[in-house]
C-alpha cells in the first residue's frame, strides 16, 4: 500500500518567512531533505503517528492523528481510521468505519477486503451481500490471497450464503495453505462447527502444528486433553503456556486493516476457565428456576406451571441420580488437581503486568471456588477505570451472582446497559438484560423489556435466548400466549440444540406431595410429567396454524441462520487421538 511520506501529514501553520503555504484551503506540504519531522510541528495530525498509535492500541491518539487528514480527503489516512473504527470493539465505531472505507474505496481499491469484514461485522444482511460481492471482486479480479479466508468468514456468519454449501472444501483447502491467516481461518471454521464430521480431529491436528501462529489454541488442546483425562499433556501445556503468555500479545500485522490478535491477558484467561468449565447438558433446570420468582400468584400459591394443561396425557419422567464412577475418591482427586490448576493460573496472572490482574478477575467471576480470597470486585472496577469492557460484563454478573459481594440487580443493569455498545458484549448484554427484566429482582417483571432483550440476542445467535422466548410465549407471566410465536422460537432453540421441555411439576427443597407417592427417586431439580413443546404444538395446530408457524420459522432462520450450539465434552473426549 502507497503511504504518503511522514512529513507529507504535516498541517503547518503559516509563520514568519516558513515556506508553507495554503491553496483553495488545502496546505502545500513541505518534506524536507532528511526526512524528519518539521520542528514544532509534534502536535499536529500526522499519519505515519496516527497508524503507529492504531498498531499499538492507543486508538485515541490514532483518531486524533487521522480523523483531521481523513476529512481533508487524504486516502491513507482514511484507511488507517476505519482500521482504527474497525478494531475499537464498538457497534458505532463499525458503522464509522465503513463510512471511511467506502471513502477510500475508490483510490483504494485493495481494501476491498477491509470493507467486506466491516460490513459483515454489522449483522446486516443486505450488508452481509455487499460484502460477498466485494470478495468475489477480490478474489476473481484482483487474485487478493485474503480473499478466500474472507470468504469462509462469511460462510461462518452466514451460512444461508453458501448456497452450493463450499464452506467444507474450501475451509479443507485453507487447512492446507502456507500462509498463516488461512490456516487461523480453517482453525476458526472446524472449531465452529466442531461436532460436525471429523471435525473435532481437523482441530486438534491443525492446533498442534499451528500452535506458534495462532495462541488461541491452547484453550483448545486444553479442552482435549482434560476431557481425553491426559493430565501429563494438559500439565505441560499450561506450563508452556505460560512462558508463551509473558512474552506478551504478538505484534499485529501492519497489514491487515481489520483485526489484531487477542490480548494474551486475556487468553491466560481463558486458559483457566477452560480448566473448570463445564458445558450445561439439562438447560431446563436453570431455565425454570428464571421464571420461578415471577410464576408466583398474588396469595403466593405456586403456578410454575401456567398455561399448561394438567389433564394432559403426559409421559412420566424418572430422574435417578447419576451413578458414581467406578474409581470415585480418583475422580474427585483428578477434579480437584485440575481446579488447583486453574486457580494457580489466576494467581500467576495477579502477579503479571497491565491487564493480567483484571483478567484474572475477569475470569474468576463466575467461579466463586477461584481466588476466594482476592477483591475480585476492586479489580474489575479498576478495569472498568480503564476502559476495559469485558471487565464491565464481568462486574455486571458479579453484582447479579451476589456470590462475592451483596446482590445488587440495580449495579447490574447498570453494567449491562453500558455493554450494548461493545461489539464484544453486545450479544451477552442482551440475554442478561432479558433475564434480569423477566425476573423479579428490579421489582415487578417487565416481560415486554425482557422480549425486547431476548429477541436482540437471539438473533445475534444465542440459543438460550430463543429457548426463553418460546416459553414466554407459552406461559409466562405478563405475556398474551401466541402458540404460532411459540412454535417459531422453539423451532430455532431445537436447532441449538436445546429442545424445550415443559414440566408440569419440579420438586425443590420440599418433600413430595401426596400426588407424587407413586413417583420413584425424587430428587432436588426432579421432573415429574414433561413435554416437548414442539410435539404438543403439532399436535394442537389445524393445518393452516401449523403451516403459519412453519412459515414463521422459516422466516426468522433465513433472516437470522446463526445460533449457537452447545459443546458436549464427549466431542473433545471421542476424538480420535494421532
Amino acid at each position: 500500500m502507497n503511504r504518503l511520506p511522514i512529513a507529507a501529514a504535516l498541517l503547518l501553520v503559516l509563520s514568519g518567512c516558513a515556506g508553507t503555504t495554503f491553496n483553495s484551503g488545502l496546505p502545500i506540504l513541505v518534506k524536507p531533505q532528511d526526512a524528519a519531522i518539521i520542528g514544532k510541528s509534534e502536535g499536529l495530525p500526522d499519519i505515519a503517528r496516527g497508524n503507529q498509535a492504531r498498531l499499538a492500541g492507543r486508538f485515541d491518539d490514532a483518531e486524533r492523528n487521522l480523523k483531521p487528514l481523513a476529512e481533508r480527503g487524504y486516502p491513507d489516512a482514511q484507511v488507517y481510521l476505519a482500521a482504527t473504527y474497525s478494531q475499537m470493539d464498538r457497534v458505532d465505531k463499525n458503522r464509522d468505519a465503513i463510512v471511511w472505507y467506502r471513502a477510500a474505496l475508490p483510490t483504494r481499491p485493495e481494501i476491498d477486503i477491509s470493507l467486506a469484514r466491516a460490513l459483515i461485522n454489522s449483522g446486516d444482511r443486505v450488508a452481509a451481500i455487499e460484502a460477498k460481492g466485494l470478495i468475489l471482486r477480490a478474489r476473481d479480479e484482483r487474485n487478493d490471497p485474503s480473499a478466500n479466508s474472507t470468504l469462509l468468514f462469511l460462510y461462518m456468519t452466514r451460512p444461508d450464503f453458501d448456497v452450493n454449501k463450499d464452506a467444507p472444501a474450501l475451509a479443507d483447502k485453507l487447512s492446507r495453505s502456507p500462509l498463516p491467516a488461512d490456516r487461523i481461518a480453517a482453525i476458526t471454521w472446524y472449531r465452529e462447527y466442531i461436532a460436525d464430521d471429523d471435525h473435532a480431529e481437523r482441530l486438534f491436528d491443525l492446533c498442534k502444528a499451528n500452535l506458534d501462529i495462532h495462541l488461541n489454541c491452547f484453550i483448545d488442546l486444553a479442552h482435549f486433553y482434560r476431557y481425553r483425562n491426559e493430565r501429563p499433556e494438559l500439565d505441560a501445556l499450561v506450563d508452556y503456556s505460560l512462558k508463551v503468555f509473558a512474552k506478551g500479545t504478538p505484534p499485529p500485522d501492519p497489514a491487515v486493516l481489520y483485526a489484531v490478535p487477542e490480548p494474551v491477558e486475556r487468553l491466560a484467561g481463558r486458559l483457566a476457565a477452560a480448566m473448570v468449565e463445564h458445558v450445561e447438558l439439562a438447560d431446563e433446570v436453570e431455565f425454570f428456576e428464571t421464571f420461578k420468582s415471577q410464576s408466583q400468584n398474588d396469595d403466593g400459591v405456586d403456578n410454575d406451571d401456567a398455561g399448561v394443561d394438567e389433564s394432559a396425557d403426559l409421559p412420566e419422567v424418572q430422574i435417578s441420580p447419576t451413578p458414581p464412577p467406578p474409581d470415585e475418591s480418583a475422580s474427585k482427586a483428578s477434579s480437584a488437581a485440575i481446579i488447583e490448576k486453574a486457580d494457580l493460573i489466576l494467581r500467576w496472572m495477579l502477579k503479571q503486568p497491565g491487564d493480567f490482574p483484571v483478567n484474572a478477575a475477569i475470569f474468576a467471576v463466575p467461579y466463586p471456588f477461584l481466588l476466594p480470597d482476592v477483591d475480585i470486585g476492586g479489580l474489575l472496577k479498576q478495569g472498568v477505570a480503564n476502559g476495559n469492557h469485558a471487565a464491565q460484563f464481568a462486574l455486571g454478573d458479579y453484582y447479579l451472582a451476589g456470590q462475592r459481594t451483596v446482590l445488587n440487580p440495580q449495579e447490574a443493569e447498570k453494567n449491562y446497559q453500558v455493554c450494548l455498545q461493545f461489539g464484544s458484549t453486545l450479544l451477552g448484554a442482551n440475554y442478561r438484560l432479558g433475564r434480569l427484566y423477566v425476573r423479579s429482582e428490579l421489582g415487578n417483571p417487565q416481560p415486554m423489556k425482557a422480549l425486547h432483550y431476548y429477541l436482540e440476542a437471539a438473533r445475534r445467535g444465542n440459543g438460550r435466548a430463543y429457548y426463553s422466548l418460546a416459553y414466554m410465549f407459552t406461559a409466562a407471566y405478563g405475556i398474551r400466549v401466541d402458540r404460532i410465536n411459540a412454535y417459531a422460537f422453539a423451532r430455532r432453540a431445537e436447532d441449538s440444540g436445546r429442545p424445550l421441555i415443559l414440566r408440569l411439576r419440579v420438586v425443590q427443597r420440599d418433600p413430595p406431595t401426596p400426588s407424587m407417592e407413586g413417583a420413584k427417586e425424587i430428587t432436588p431439580g426432579a421432573v415429574v410429567k414433561a413435554y416437548k413443546l414442539l410435539d404438543r404444538l403439532r399436535a394442537e395446530f389445524t393445518p393452516d396454524e401449523l403451516a403459519r408457524a412453519e412459515a414463521l420459522y422459516e422466516a426468522e432462520r433465513k433472516a437470522f441462520p446463526v445460533v449457537q450450539r452447545p459443546v458436549r465434552p464427549d466431542v473433545y473426549a471421542g476424538a480420535s487421538k494421532p
